[in-house]
């Protein structure tokens, strides 16, 4: 595996956001969410001064001597924009947050690439269209602007991956109540037609894409079944971007199962989603088989506990997973360590204290170790924060 490879796989797609049944036996036991959790001075430091009304859709990635942010807030016109910063090694902010899109736009996912990063987003006005572009390391756009969607639509929630070279992007055409997969050449110059993966039964759904590094793409989204129960939709997707199995349902949960966020590493292709506050993690076949998924907490956040596009990173020897749970009756965020089969190979690891409202817990691997950001809210306003696991004391 190529070094610079080596360090940003984890964002490559990965990246990676209710009453239900109980969650299966493992054999793990129950990873409870009232249990004890390690607890340390992790020095959190505020990284942004930016003043949000909101953030959402934060993104934070990797490369071999950075980190990079992506997030959308809302602004002073009342639209959302898109915004990126660089991070040094040791978190510290690499001059200010640019505004990547010039104007307003939403729903960004960023990818770290062999040279910066890319991005795709959604632009705001009468339509809404996805546009991709690579980005240069300073967050500036490096080229020009593809149009992935070009008739006048209302398009949203974009999953993009890298897959060295070029990308590929999934998301949902609202009007057409339909899921669409495409791919980028890597000079973002051009996309291919786009295939029609799936007619949705809702059109509120998040697709979360990930590319297996050699024959194709796992693909994941919300659904429901005939009583409205809500379900967990997956497909495999060609190289060419065909579907020749058709959609698979991996997981029917009760009233909703929300934030599905699907990642491909040394084990395969990893699941992570929500029902309420249990946040379930599983392995997944090729052909959609979940087999025996295990749950990570039962009392998280029940609205946007993790970041998409950040959820899950393979560190080399095991799997970290950040979240925000509700403990101690406020938002703390946490980091997981589970093996591959499931089990608890480190004790939670408790990054945040004290009173504040938090979202969108996001994992990298850096080349120092994990480092872990989040949206945070001081009463008034939301800025985002950072925590390293190296400093933690």
């Amino acid at each position: 595996m190529l070094w610079w490879l080596a360090l940003i796989a984890p964002g490559l797609g990965f990246d990676c956001l209710l009453e239900f049944p109980d969650p299966p036996d493992s054999g793990q036991g129950d990873a409870d969410a009232d249990a004890d959790a390690d607890q340390r001075d992790c020095n959190p430091r505020q990284v942004t001064s930016i003043g949000a009304r909101s953030i959402r859709y934060l993104s934070f990635l990797a490369t071999y001597d950075q980190l990079g942010l992506m997030w959308a807030s809302t602004a002073a016109d009342e639209f959302d924009h898109v915004s990126f910063l660089p991070l040094s090694s040791d978190g510290s902010p690499i001059g200010s947050p640019v505004d990547v899109t010039g104007g307003p736009s939403s729903h960004p996912w960023l990818v770290a690439t062999n040279r910066g990063y890319a991005a795709a987003w959604v632009t705001s006005g009468e339509t809404a269209e996805v546009r991709f572009a690579r980005l240069t390391e300073g967050g500036v756009i490096d080229g020009e602007v593809l149009e992935v969607t070009t008739e006048p639509t209302i398009s949203w929630q974009p999953s993009l991956v890298f897959t060295y070279p070029g990308f590929a992007v999934a998301w949902v055409d609202y009007e057409r109540s339909l899921l669409l997969f495409t791919r980028i050449a890597d000079d973002g110059s051009e996309a291919d037609e786009p295939t029609d993966v799936q007619w949705l039964d809702t059109n509120w759904t998040r697709p979360s894409l990930a590319w297996d590094g050699d024959t194709g793409y796992g693909l994941v989204w919300e659904g429901h079944d005939r009583f409205g129960n809500g379900e967990i939709d997956f497909a495999r997707v060609s190289e060419d971007g065909s579907v020749p199995d058709g959609p698979t349902t991996v997981w029917v949960g009760g009233s909703s199962a929300i934030w599905p966020c699907i990642t491909w590493d040394v084990p395969g292709f990893v699941l992570l989603w929500q029902e309420q506050g249990t946040i379930h993690l599983g392995q997944l076949s090729d052909d959609g088989d979940l087999g025996d998924p295990v749950p990570v907490t039962t009392s998280a956040r029940t609205d946007e506990a993790y970041s998409l596009n950040s959820c899950v990173v393979w560190t080399g020897d095991d799997m970290a997973v950040a979240w925000v749970d509700r403990r101690d009756n406020s938002d703390q965020v946490y980091l997981g360590r589970l093996a591959v089969d499931g089990s608890r190979s480190a004790d939670d690891l408790r990054l945040t204290s004290g009173e504040a409202q938090r979202t969108m817990a996001a994992v990298a691997l850096t080349s120092t170790g994990l480092a872990v950001a989040w949206a945070e809210w001081d009463g008034t306003l939301w800025e985002i924060f950072v925590a390293f696991l190296s400093e933690c004391s």
